[in-house]
């Protein structure tokens, strides 16, 4: 018993010896991180959001306390962006990365302690937009062009995903070029245009609904549309040609027989009357006093008695590269001198004399330079008037006005009340 006691009694002995001598070398182990007192470790970045830009995206993020911090440190693709965290506000720090292509970047962020400790890293998958997400842009539409005077007005179409607004960039009358911003769906005013310039429209986007940058698409050209005017008539005078009708009724005052009359202002009144004793086709050649693009003709029926108003014409034009009495015509289609007596009495062969001289006087007007603007037989109810629209884009000083026939199976009189025409604003 005695022997079993002592040898229990060493074995501890021995047990506690070993444990003393092992807590020793732990001591060793340790001790050199309690050198230099307390470690204090960096704030992390907590809250890390990143936002996505056009070529450059933001990140923010917020530091539990920024005393202990030195800076932050961004990396990505194997650079790294030092930020210093003196601007904080509340603690909370934003920083743009610029200058990045197009796509779609891992950061991690994390900060320095004034002892130079490292924090633990918060991560962020952020994208940058370029050209290439720009060119793939939906862009509207302008549509439905019209004149107010001096303001145009349009509408603008089209609605697609992430679209915002747009801006429209166009040239105002006096020269200045301006840019006006919309929301989606906001209303347009009109635009004050310079005639001849262009109109683009840049669509808007917000790629990403927390994105800093709005991207604009790749801009669509509108030619702004030709405006139209009414061309003052007080300019207009007449040019007298070879078989023009000086006069229209001999019995009336010399001041009523004037074709002024017929571009007066004035569409209620009846007094532009040719009488039976003028021959048809009658002609009248006006100068319009400027040189324009005419885009329409608007003759205003005799409206005292509608049946002998105008129903097929043809209107001619001509520039003023020469002198209007250059190209004045020679064929008379009225001459029928080269008929015998005896089929100057026939009806028939008169009028098929005629219609040979009219087609010869009409060769004759294409050779010399004139251009036909509009060959037309009104229908049956226009009587009261009627609008041409005229497609020659050819540049018009004179007109040349020919009245083939009325509306009238049996009265051969003529009537007029007002003749307009309109054309394009010049462009500077």
């Amino acid at each position: 018993m005695k022997n079993m006691i002592i040898k229990y009694r060493n074995l501890i002995i021995l047990l506690l010896a070993f444990t003393i001598f092992s807590c020793d070398k732990m001591e060793d182990n340790y001790s050199q991180y309690l050198e230099g007192g307390e470690i204090n470790y960096s704030s992390k970045p907590l809250n890390l959001m990143g936002q996505a830009g056009f070529k450059r995206i933001q990140l923010s993020w917020d530091l539990t306390t920024v005393n202990n911090v030195k800076e932050a440190i961004i990396a990505f693709n194997d650079q790294e962006i030092k930020v210093p965290v003196s601007s904080a506000q509340n603690n909370s720090v934003r920083y743009i990365v610029n200058n990045l292509e197009e796509g779609i970047y891992d950061f991690e962020v994390y900060t320095i302690s004034n002892s130079e400790n490292k924090s633990l890293i918060s991560s962020a998958i952020v994208s940058s937009y370029g050209e290439k997400y720009q060119s793939g842009l939906n862009i509207q539409k302008l549509e439905n062009f019209s004149y107010d005077g001096d303001i145009l007005n349009f509408d603008v179409i089209g609605d697609f995903k992430n679209l915002i607004g747009y801006k429209i960039e166009y040239t105002k009358q006096n020269g200045e070029l301006e840019t006006k911003y919309y929301a989606k769906g906001e209303f347009v005013e009109g635009f004050n245009v310079k005639a001849g310039s262009d109109i683009k429209i840049y669509s808007a986007y917000l790629p990403e609904l927390t994105a800093i940058d709005t991207i604009f698409s790749n801009p669509f050209t509108y030619a702004t549309p030709p405006k139209s005017y009414v061309l003052d008539h007080t300019l207009f005078k007449l040019a007298n040609l070879p078989m023009d009708i000086p006069r229209f009724e001999p019995e009336l005052p010399a001041a009523e027989q004037d074709w002024h009359n017929a571009w007066d202002g004035n569409r209620s009144t009846g007094k532009v009357f040719l009488e039976r004793k003028n021959p048809k086709p009658s002609f009248v050649t006006i100068d319009l006093g400027v040189k324009v693009q005419l885009t329409k003709f608007e003759l205003v029926g005799f409206l005292p008695w509608p049946p002998i108003s105008v129903k097929q014409y043809q209107l001619w034009g001509i520039g003023d590269d020469k002198d209007i009495n250059e190209v004045a015509t020679t064929t008379d289609i009225h001459d029928i001198s080269s008929l015998s007596p005896e089929d100057q009495s026939d009806a028939a062969k008169v009028a098929a004399k005629k219609a040979e001289n009219f087609e010869a006087w009409k060769a004759e007007s294409l050779d010399k330079g004139w251009k036909l603007l509009i060959d037309d037989n009104r229908a049956d109810s226009e009587g009261n008037g009627f609008t041409q629209s005229i497609t020659e884009e050819t540049k018009i000083r004179y007109v040349r006005l020919v009245i083939i026939d009325n509306f009238s199976n049996n009265n051969p009189d003529i009537g007029l009340n007002e003749i307009i025409f309109t054309g394009l604003v010049p462009i500077d």
